[in-house]
């Protein structure tokens, strides 16, 4: 773990223990501001709550004087770690079923759009779903995970977290993307633009 003074340490396991405590602390401090009850759907609710997570883990990793670039650096490698989980999950009926990696991100993406991202509208998702011959595309004009960091980021006056939520909620579509196609092959999806990026959309494509 490295320092804001420079310094490299390893943390013993009550310093691990003091960081737990913290980081419920920070999630219960950071849940203040966002109102859970105002999203419309369980999975806006769901993928809010663990975007809570995200931000509270920067911020309990930075207060005791984590270097902000490993903070980063740590929420992101914990976070793929549990992205990846609940991929796995969730695409493995489409994974059992088919062996053609088409289908596979086909039948799971549909699926991810009725549990988790099904665009009701903001508060919640909103999102034009369409395909381009054989491949899905989104655009998203609202995501609550990533309204929620600015906001935090807005009221703390903390770019940082909003920059943690980046480097990981905004980087795990490749890999989830690859993962899910199962062939060993890269470059399943693309996204020429996002929101966390200030643009008023964010385009998905799956290549299917």
């Amino acid at each position: 773990m490295h320092l804001s003074d420079g310094e490299e340490v390893r943390w013993p396991p009550e310093d691990i223990e003091r960081f737990l405590v913290t980081l419920d602390r920070a999630a219960e401090e950071t849940r203040e501001i966002v109102g859970l009850q105002t999203l419309p759907d369980g999975g806006s609710r769901l993928m809010v709550e663990l975007d809570i997570y995200t931000v509270a883990a920067d911020t309990a990793l930075r207060r005791p004087g984590v270097e902000t670039g490993c903070a980063h650096a740590v929420v992101t490698d914990v976070g793929w770690d549990l992205y990846r989980r609940m991929l796995r999950l969730s695409s493995l009926s489409a994974r059992l079923i088919s062996r053609y990696p088409g289908r596979r991100l086909r039948w799971t993406i549909r699926a991810l759009l009725v549990f988790l991202f099904y665009p009701v509208g903001a508060p919640g998702y909103a999102a034009r779903v369409f395909r381009d011959g054989d491949d899905p595309q989104t655009h998203f004009t609202h995501r609550p995970p990533q309204t929620f960091a600015r906001a935090v980021a807005r009221h703390r006056a903390e770019p940082e977290l909003l920059e943690a939520f980046r480097q990981s909620w905004c980087l795990y579509d490749w890999p989830g993307a690859n993962l899910i196609a199962g062939d060993g092959k890269r470059g399943h999806y693309r996204r020429p633009q996002t929101l966390s990026a200030g643009k008023a959309r964010a385009f998905g494509k799956e290549n299917v």
